[in-house]
Formats: structure tokens, sequence, C-alpha cells
């Protein structure tokens, strides 16, 4: 069957356990595998093994890759672009096809946005914007498909402000928000 394996810490597969009891009869038949670490930014995926591994044992239509939420655009962690590519081409060569998600701007007053406060991504829109473009670019470069949760939670949160898509740690999803997130990769 299908199966989409996760490189994050929002652990939307344990989410999708609870919204697969109401999802549309035609896709609740799809199958959630993941390998995570809590804040483990690409590099360390690939490293570790067990995500490379699992994709070269095979059996998947499509894979999807996300960095760590900041990874592409803090600086902190370099090789985003390299180690995307990396897991690009051994999905690929596992036969499935790639689909990069693009993850979504932390809430205004982020402790991050302070760190840095000097850089065109101190804000939140300012971190999307860049989130945007660092995603569409791996996944042009990568020959992958681009699943833009970030556009879709900047779009939800614009045109109604007052949805709660974060927890309160302002970063990873409520439930509102994981069915937002899931909801762009099924559409």
């Amino acid at each position: 069957g299908d199966a989409l394996p996760r490189r994050d810490e929002r652990r939307l597969a344990d989410r999708l356990a609870g919204i697969d009891q109401h999802a549309a009869p035609e896709i609740a038949s799809v199958e959630v595998e993941s390998v995570t670490a809590g804040g483990a930014p690409l590099a360390d995926h690939w490293n570790a093994g067990l995500a490379t591994e699992r994709i070269r044992e095979g059996g998947f239509t499509h894979v999807i890759v996300q960095g760590q939420s900041v990874e592409p655009c803090s600086g902190v962690t370099p090789g985003f672009h390299d180690y995307a590519l990396l897991f690009a081409a051994a999905i690929h060569e596992a036969g499935a096809r790639v689909v990069f998600y693009e993850t979504w701007a932390r809430r205004a007053g982020d402790p991050f946005y302070a760190l840095v406060a000097d850089q065109p991504i101190s804000t939140p829109e300012g971190m999307q914007a860049c989130l945007n473009s660092q995603y569409e670019i791996v996944a042009w470069s990568g020959m992958g498909d681009l699943a833009p949760g970030g556009e879709a939670w900047s779009g939800a949160l614009e045109a109604r402000p007052a949805l709660e898509l974060f927890m309160d740690d302002g970063s990873h999803p409520s439930l509102a928000g994981s069915w937002l997130a899931a909801s762009v990769l099924v559409c």
C-alpha cells in the first residue's frame, strides 16, 4: 500500500491516526509510516541511516521529505539543499515519488525571531517567504512535488486570523493545524 514516511518533530503521522476516522472514504486507506527525530535536520536523518535504509527497502509510492521547521532558512544547519537532493535521489532510485513538504513560519513573538532580528527572516512573513522559496528550489532541483504546507498555513491565517493553527508553543500544529497540514497532502 501507500506509505508516507515523514521526517520532522511535528509527528503528523501520529495525528493522522485520529483524523483518519473522519476522512473521506477515498483517502481513508492511506497508510502512513514515519522516520522522525524531534528537531533533527535532514543531515542528521541521512547520517543516522534509518530513513535511507527504510526508503531503500521500497514499497512506497510517495516519500515525504521535510526538514526541521526553520532549517532551510536559519543558516544554523547548512546543507539543507544537499541533503534534500540526496534524499530525492534515494527515493527516485527506490521507485517512489518524492514530495517536499514545505513548513510554516512560527507564530509572531517566537524567540527564534529575536535571534535573527537583523535578517529578512525575522518576521513570520519573512520566514514564510524564505521557506516557500527554499522548498520550491529543492522540489525543482530534486525533480519532486511540492506540498505547500506553509502557503496553506499563511493563507488560512490571512483569511481567518482568529484560527488557532498552533499549539501553545507557537510552532507545532493544533488539531486544526494538523487537519490543514494533512489536507495539503491529500488534495
